[in-house]
């Protein structure tokens, strides 16, 4: 008797299978074979839409809009707080799993555009705005900085709101002991560095910071989608042979148990949390439960299906 696996083949399918269901809404991916770079792209894209939940909205001091615009934002105001998807509010561009969106990935800030979605031309989105507000979406918080021009992604003054009203979203970025940078980036310069994939520090005041959005990889890619991307790879080939060892530890009581020696083949069909690998030979499952901010802790329970 043997163990057959294929963990990470496992893996595949089940991003396969919500890609599929994302082009089938429209999203465009770029990779063709089913390798890292195919499970990078689509965590690239993951990466950028809001997920659907509800969320408190906290804005700025001064925050206030046109009164054209008062209407709609009442609107998606109020699919924030319901949770209700609001991706059709994002740029055109979300629809390109390949696409760097570098104010997120550098300054953690995503814009909205403010339109009517019956007076869309584009069915999948509302009706593009000059003015568009841009703020940062937190599991369950929605921080509304400012609603101004379109075009702002490179621009120091959006960290500058977030510091005066939200000093709190800064902490975590702050890079202790140093308070200052040898050249003073411009907002032009910022916008140059974020064209070529490089995320500048930042400084405020005497306090300088690091990507508030994590960061993005040479490739364009987000750096935290990416190692999102690593992590899910490296945990599914952690349990690999995590069951590898629980099926040397129970060999010969499977061997008693079953009367042969048939293979062991442990699949799973979907990622979910907790996890279910199961045999479909002999009936034997292993029940996988993590924490999805550590994936170091770890329980899995060894049973055979009744």
């Amino acid at each position: 008797m043997s163990l057959k696996l294929d963990l990470r083949g496992d893996f595949y399918k089940c991003v396969e299978k919500e890609v599929q269901s994302l082009k089938a809404d429209g999203f465009k991916f770029s990779s063709k074979e089913k390798d890292v770079s195919y499970i990078a792209e689509f965590y690239n894209l993951i990466e950028r839409i809001p997920v659907p939940r509800p969320r408190k909205i906290l804005k700025a001091k001064n925050f206030s809009g046109p009164k054209e615009l008062q209407k709609n934002l009442e609107v998606l105001e109020n699919k924030i707080v319901k949770g209700e998807s609001i991706t059709n509010y994002l740029s055109k561009k979300i629809i390109d799993a390949h696409f760097s969106d570098s104010m997120l990935y550098a300054f953690g800030i995503t814009h909205l555009h403010l339109g009517k979605e019956e007076n869309s031309k584009d069915e999948a989105f509302v009706e593009r705005t000059g003015k568009i507000l841009y703020c940062v979406l937190k599991d369950d918080d929605a921080y509304f900085l400012t609603i101004d021009d379109h075009g702002k992604w490179s621009d120091i003054k959006l960290i500058e709101i977030i510091k005066d009203n939200f000093p709190e979203l800064l902490e975590k970025y702050e890079l202790k002991g140093v308070i200052s940078l040898e050249h003073k980036i411009t907002n032009e310069e910022r916008e140059k560095f974020h064209k070529y994939h490089i995320t500048p520090l930042l400084q405020l005041g005497n306090k300088v910071y690091g990507s508030l959005g994590g960061g993005v990889m040479t490739n364009g890619f987000s750096r935290r989608g990416m190692m999102n991307a690593i992590n899910q790879l490296r945990f599914v080939d952690y349990l690999e042979k995590e069951a590898l060892s629980i099926y040397e530890e129970n060999k010969e009581s499977i061997i008693s148990e079953t009367g042969n020696i048939e293979d062991l083949e442990f699949h799973f069909s979907d990622f979910d949390n907790p996890l279910f690998l199961y045999d479909k030979n002999n009936g034997y499952k292993i029940d996988i439960i993590w924490n999805p901010q550590n994936i170091n802790e770890v329980s899995m329970n060894f049973n055979r299906c009744e």
